[in-house]
């Protein structure tokens, strides 16, 4: 089209026979009228922030579900920040959200200029894994701490909240939020707990990085054999330990299931339940892994959730298996204790059948 009205334009300049003249006018004329097949739509900008919305919806609710942050505030973060992941950061790091790597970072790592030249961001394997990462990034830093004393609903006080803790630098960052959430009615995921069925998008899978993250934090640091009781040494050469009168063993790297249960005769499978993993699940270095069912109730009496603890780093931590953790403590759900709860250890605890009648603990 473009193209059409510069020849028009210029035909001025041009020396021609009359006939040639009247040939060229109508097929510009007709260029006009019936414009070329082959130019594809340009998507509108609320058609992709619309595409890119169905496509992470689930993911941004299963988050607030988990770590407690408004869906409104995860997907209007990641739709500017990305640019409705079409933005170098997100297409060639999968990073959504615009962290910078800081400190503890100790991941992949991506240079783009930003504030400054050549600033280091975080490269993550997936998008999810960068949803995953947005989120353990806002709990686990103490200047955010405030914004999750506000209701699950307030995105406006959210995003102030953001803007006041420094997460971004523009000076309009909270409006640019809150219109985002207004123009698209993001918030309508903040009150939903009904899983949003798929809108023929294709959701990235969880890496196996992003798995592990569902077990222990970034941040976590394995309790060494200091903490606990030396039994013996296995036939294999495993040093084995006493947890809460349960025998377990320290995970060395590139360890899995399969290799310590060779090392001990037992079952990948098995040793897996025994830890409440799937037996394909990647295990990290110095990770306690249980030969034996963890139990009921703890030797101690309470435990002191610690900043970067997950309910599997406590349940590992005190021999205590998930499930009865909650129980005990009346907690639904995938809730992330809150850093500096006391949890209780000892308690009645209903018990199944089949452990009524092994007398299970």
């Amino acid at each position: 089209m473009l193209s059409s009205f510069f020849i028009f334009d210029n035909l001025k300049y041009t020396t021609m026979s009359g006939n040639y003249t009247l040939i060229l006018l109508s097929v510009l004329t007709l260029s006009l009228v019936f414009p070329s097949r082959n130019h594809a739509q340009v998507p509108s900008r609320r058609d992709i922030y619309l595409e890119y919305i169905d496509a992470y919806a689930n993911v941004a609710i299963r988050e607030m579900k988990l770590y407690h942050i408004p869906a409104s505030i995860t997907l209007s973060q990641a739709l500017i920040e990305s640019g409705a992941g079409r933005g170098e950061l997100a297409v060639k790091a999968n990073n959504h959200f615009g962290i910078k790597c800081h400190q503890d970072w100790t991941g992949d790592t991506y240079t783009l200029d930003d504030d400054a030249p050549n600033e280091c961001f975080r490269k993550y394997k997936s998008a999810e894994e960068s949803f995953r990462d947005h989120s353990l990034f806002l709990t686990q830093k103490p200047r955010y701490a405030s914004l999750f004393k506000l209701d699950i609903t307030d995105y406006k006080g959210w995003a102030y909240g953001l803007k006041q803790a420094g997460y971004a630098t523009n000076p309009r960052y909270a409006e640019m939020l809150i219109k985002v959430i207004d123009d698209y009615t993001l918030n309508k995921y903040d009150e939903t707990e009904v899983k949003l069925p798929p809108r023929n998008i294709k959701i990235e899978k969880p890496s196996r990085a992003a798995i592990v993250y569902t077990y222990y934090h970034p941040g976590y640091i394995q309790p060494g054999p200091e903490n606990f009781t030396y039994v013996e040494e296995g036939k294999s050469g495993r040093k084995i330990y006493l947890n809460n009168n349960t025998l377990f063993v320290f995970a060395n790297r590139n360890d899995s299931y399969l290799s310590i249960g060779s090392d001990l005769n037992i079952r990948a499978g098995k040793l897996a339940r025994l830890n409440e993993m799937k037996r394909n699940e990647p295990l990290a270095e110095g990770q306690i892994v249980y030969i034996e069912r963890k139990k009921l109730n703890g030797i101690r009496d309470n435990y002191t959730v610690q900043p970067n603890d997950t309910w599997y780093s406590i349940s590992q931590f005190t021999g205590v298996q998930i499930k009865v953790l909650k129980e005990l403590n009346k907690i639904e759900g995938d809730s992330i204790p809150t850093p500096g709860k006391e949890l209780i250890l000892k308690g009645h605890v209903k018990r199944s059948f089949f452990q009524r009648l092994f007398g299970r603990q």
